[in-house]
């Protein structure tokens, strides 16, 4: 699963897509990957004390473009699915 929605201001990026992205899934403990240029790359949220290791997760990718301009071109969720059922600190190994 692809969502594409032109995105705001990039200096703000990381603000405006956290608050937008997160901010509707109140009470849920929220988790963030970053690259080596300090972009997020990997936004999870789960319930309320749900462990890292637990299948318990929704995770999603951001995709930048490879110009460098470090412009959002997607975010995927983890195996085309935007369902609770995934583990944190596997991330890296699901296909986006």
């Amino acid at each position: 699963m692809t969502w594409t929605t032109p995105i705001p201001e990039q200096e703000d990026l990381s603000k405006q897509l956290f608050q937008s992205h997160f901010n509707a899934i109140d009470g849920m403990d929220k988790r963030f990957d970053y690259d080596n240029q300090n972009r997020p790359i990997y936004l999870g949220s789960a319930a309320a004390g749900s462990l890292t290791t637990a299948a318990a997760w929704r995770i999603q990718k951001i995709t930048y473009d490879s110009n460098g301009n470090g412009n959002v071109t997607a975010i995927t969720a983890a195996g085309g699915k935007a369902t609770f059922d995934r583990v944190w600190d596997s991330r890296a190994t699901y296909s986006y």
